[in-house]
């Protein structure tokens, strides 16, 4: 029977991230994955994700100053290029709540923005097919994160402290009856100390293995998004066209020409589909959503052709406010819950894993986690 000081449970971008502020401490730690290493299935996968300093949240905001200076402390620790700048541009009609709350959060925190008119998006973006009523908010520092290759890193980096790393490791078992924490995985039982719970779609699957057992208050979203090949390369790179969210009831986000020669990305950040069994679910794309997305690009770009040319599938899991969860297991102070990242999370990868690593070491985070409570977020069952 292998201890470890700390066992992590999933091994996304939290988990990995979480496992790598651990192990760089000293502590010993396990990282059990279900599934391959950055396989396909859930949240962590792919080429790009949206890097943005400014939010509609002022504690989101807060919080991106500080996972900008990790991220930029591992860029320098690995001597890598993580973020690739592209500026990032918010727009939607200019009296959208979530495009006002932007700008007042970047006053407040100091953030160098620029405010556009209608008129000066479409001189700045000549792609962009710009409503009257619209204005924008666009930041020099927005960019674009590999998701797949940070999480790779991360767990490389935890490997260099000496971390454990198993995949196609499904837990089965989870014992906390005794001082230590039991975990049967593949048949194989570890214990330890301290355990993190990082397993994105899977939360609530882990969680029931547990003796008292609580269920969050999280749906899971099956997201479609497209890529689409373009006709006007030059305009369809930074700095004519950058990342982009398009703020509105249905909202939408957008990459540059970065992951594939002349196509583009584009997704939804709505409902559209709800999974109600993870664990026999299909990630086939919805056919209705890439419509929606066709209309969507149809009305907003020029010069992009009017279908997609590939479709692919990720999953959210969304809690009902889009906060996240990150608090100490309300029956058993030696676990501890990251979940909930509600497809923004990505972004905060390095400060969700600092900040679980010294709730481990320390009881506590020095970071502001008052917003990311689990007792809101538990499930009546």
């Amino acid at each position: 029977m292998k201890h470890f000081d700390v066992i992590v449970i999933g091994a996304g971008a939290m988990g990995s991230a979480t496992t790598y502020y651990l192990a760089k401490s000293g502590k010993k730690v396990l990282l059990l994955e279900q599934f391959e290493f950055l396989h396909p299935k859930g949240s962590s996968h792919g080429e790009s994700r949206i890097i943005r300093r400014a939010y509609p949240e002022k504690h989101f905001a807060d919080l991106m100053l500080h996972a900008y200076d990790l991220w930029n402390e591992l860029e320098r620790e690995t001597m890598r290029e993580i973020i690739k700048k592209t500026g990032g541009l918010d727009m939607g009609h200019k009296d959208n709540k979530d495009l006002n709350s932007l700008e007042e959060a970047c006053k407040s925190l100091d953030i160098n923005y620029e405010k556009l008119d209608a008129e000066n998006l479409r001189i700045r973006f000549p792609n962009l097919i710009v409503p009257e009523d619209y204005a924008g908010i666009y930041q020099s520092d927005a960019g674009i994160i590999n998701a797949t290759q940070a999480v790779s890193m991360f767990q490389e980096l935890a490997r260099g402290y000496n971390a454990q790393l198993v995949d196609y490791s499904k837990v089965e078992r989870i014992n906390t009856e005794n001082s230590k924490i039991e975990i049967t995985a593949n048949q194989i039982i570890y214990t330890a100390s301290k355990l993190i719970i990082t397993s994105g779609a899977w939360i609530n699957s882990i969680l029931a293995l547990i003796g008292a057992k609580i269920q969050l208050d999280v749906d899971i979203w099956k997201m479609t998004i497209a890529y689409w090949k373009v006709l006007d390369e030059v305009n369809f790179t930074p700095p004519k066209f950058p990342i982009f969210i398009n703020w509105g009831d249905e909202a939408y986000y957008g990459f540059p020409i970065a992951e594939r020669e002349n196509y583009i990305k584009i997704g939804p950040h709505y409902k559209s589909e709800i999974i109600q069994d993870v664990e026999n679910k299909s990630l086939e794309p919805n056919q209705q959503v890439a419509e929606k997305l066709s209309n969507y690009v149809s009305t907003r770009f020029r010069n992009i052709e009017s279908k997609p040319i590939d479709l692919q599938s990720c999953l959210y899991t969304m809690t009902s406010d889009e906060n996240f969860i990150v608090d100490f297991h309300p029956d058993n102070p030696n676990i501890i819950i990251g979940a909930g990242f509600s497809g923004h999370g990505f972004k905060f990868t390095p400060l969700i894993g600092k900040m679980i690593s010294q709730m481990v070491i320390y009881g506590e985070t020095n970071y502001d986690r008052s917003q990311f409570g689990i007792q809101s977020k538990i499930k009546n069952i």
